[in-house]
Order: C-alpha cells, then sequence, then structure tokens
C-alpha cells in the first residue's frame, strides 16, 4: 500500500482549507467535527485520524472533496474505523463528483477503490468505475 499512500499524497495538493464551519447542519457530532478538523489542512489527519471524524457523509461538499486524501489515507491505514465505508458510499450514490477532481486525482481515487475494496473482501462496483472512467 505504500505505492498508493504516495500516489495519494502527490496527487493531492495541501492548499487552502475549505470555509468553516466543514458539516451540513448544526448537531454536537457535527460540532465537534467542525472543531476538530475545521481550519486545518488534510495532511494534519494523514498520519493521527481523529476517529470522532469517521463518518465522511457529515461534511459539506467542500470539505468532502478537500478532506478526500486524508480519508482516503485514513482508509488503508493501521487506524481505519470507517472512513471506507464512508467513501464507498460516497462514491457509490454520488456524493463525490469526479468533475471536483483532476485526472490525476480520479486514478488515483480508483487505484484506491480497487486496493481497499479488495482488501474489504467486497470489490468496486462496475458502475462506480465507468462512472469515474478509469477503468484499467
Amino acid at each position: 500500500m505504500e505505492d498508493l499512500t504516495n500516489a495519494i499524497r502527490k496527487a493531492f495538493p495541501v492548499g487552502e482549507p475549505p470555509n468553516r464551519p466543514i458539516t451540513n447542519h448544526r448537531c454536537p457530532e457535527c460540532d465537534e467535527i467542525d472543531t476538530i478538523m475545521g481550519g486545518h489542512i488534510w495532511s494534519d489527519f494523514a498520519e493521527d485520524f481523529p476517529s470522532q471524524c469517521d463518518v465522511y457523509s457529515l461534511l459539506n461538499e467542500a470539505a468532502r472533496v478537500y478532506y478526500l486524501p486524508a480519508y482516503l489515507l485514513a482508509a488503508i491505514g493501521p487506524q481505519c474505523g470507517t472512513q471506507d465505508v464512508s467513501i464507498e458510499s460516497a462514491l457509490e450514490d454520488g456524493r463525490l463528483d469526479p468533475k471536483d477532481f483532476t485526472a490525476a486525482q480520479r486514478d488515483v481515487i480508483s487505484q484506491w477503490a480497487k486496493k481497499a475494496w479488495t482488501s474489504t473482501g467486497t470489490v468496486p462496483l462496475e458502475s462506480v468505475l465507468a462512472k469515474w472512467s478509469l477503468q484499467r
């Protein structure tokens, strides 16, 4: 998985974090996620992902795009919680739009899907891979 880790880090620049709040609504769980992650660059969480932030679906659209590499890395790392399931769901139901990502990023997302889904005992849906136009 080291090659995939390096590819994720290379494909996603750190850039500026999205405006706060980074969650879709206000509730204790969303406020906690915003407090922990909001205003921080995604690479801050790449090595030590906060378990309270596993639920990717609570992020707003800008935060889902920006923090995706942290979730991808956490999902293949030793601290994996539910990040992999959350990303799989977002890929399947369209909460992640391929148009929001560069070709290199889409390629890395496709690589992740093939490796991470395989390691969890399932395989990515052909329809998901086709939607991202990254069949290999």
